[in-house]
C-alpha cells in the first residue's frame, strides 16, 4: 500500500471515527435521559439486575466520552499531518 492510499484510508478512518463518536455521545445521553424517565418507575430486582449489568458498559462509555475519543481523534490529525507533511512537504 502506497503513503498516498494509506493517508487517505487515514482521512476517510478519521472521518468515520468522529461521526461514530458523535453517534455514541447522542445514543448515550439519550440513553442517559431514557433511565432518568423510568427510575422512579422500575425499582424490582429486574432493575438492580439491569443496573448491575449496565455498571461496566456505563463505566467505559463514560470513560471513552469523556476524554479517550478526543484524544484518538487527535492522534488520528496528528498522523494525518505528520504524513501529509512528509508526502507534500512542509
Amino acid at each position: 500500500m502506497s503513503l498516498d492510499v494509506t493517508l487517505e484510508a487515514l482521512t476517510q478512518f478519521g472521518r468515520q471515527l468522529e461521526i461514530f463518536d458523535t453517534a455514541l455521545r447522542a445514543s448515550y445521553h439519550e440513553l442517559r435521559e431514557c433511565h432518568d424517565a423510568v427510575d422512579g418507575l422500575w425499582r424490582d430486582e429486574t432493575r438492580r439486575t439491569y443496573d448491575r449489568s449496565m455498571a461496566e458498559l456505563e463505566s467505559r462509555l463514560g470513560a471513552y466520552l469523556g476524554g479517550e475519543c478526543e484524544r484518538y481523534e487527535d492522534f488520528i490529525r496528528q498522523k494525518l499531518r505528520q504524513l501529509d507533511s512528509y508526502l507534500h512537504g512542509g
